[in-house]
């Protein structure tokens, strides 16, 4: 799962080494529990994908579509090297700062393709978490994404 984004958002699994390589990995699944995704996507939600890297919880919509939750954690090998992707995906894709998240987050909301997404850095970390499906990508978005993001970055997903 990657989010779609107008100006083209780069999946962090193509441009980055998982975290996992450092074999200290808890998996962003065990810092987003099934509740949680359910509360965000809707009764039924069910993991669809469950890697130390990545996590994906998806569920059908009222009304045709999937909503889907995705969760990644990846290092691109060092601090300097994160911080160089995260300034890069950010100022490329115009994201919107958004303070308090790690050392660092950005929020995309795109309506017109019913997506949105936060990025954070803390440390050699990317943390990434989207929301994909009917009804997302809007600002109603900025609250969920946030919490999912405290719970990734303090869970220690790495």
């Amino acid at each position: 799962m990657q989010l779609i984004l107008t100006r083209v958002w780069l999946p962090l699994l193509v441009v980055l080494a998982p975290a996992a390589a450092v074999g200290q990995s808890k998996g962003p699944c065990q810092a987003v529990p099934a509740a949680m995704a359910a509360a965000v996507l809707g009764s039924g939600a069910r993991i669809t994908k469950n890697e130390r890297i990545a996590c994906e919880y998806s569920v059908s919509a009222d009304g045709g579509g999937t909503r889907v939750l995705a969760l990644q954690v990846m290092s691109p090998g060092s601090r300097e090297a994160a911080q160089r992707v995260f300034s890069d995906q950010r100022q490329g894709l115009d994201g919107t700062p958004e303070p308090g998240l790690g050392e660092g987050a950005f929020v995309m909301l795109q309506a017109d393709v019913g997506c949105s997404g936060i990025t954070s850095l803390k440390g050699a970390y990317l943390y990434e978490a989207t929301l994909c499906g009917p009804g997302f990508g809007t600002a109603a978005d900025r609250p969920r994404l946030r919490e999912l993001m405290q719970r990734l970055l303090g869970a220690g997903a790495t």
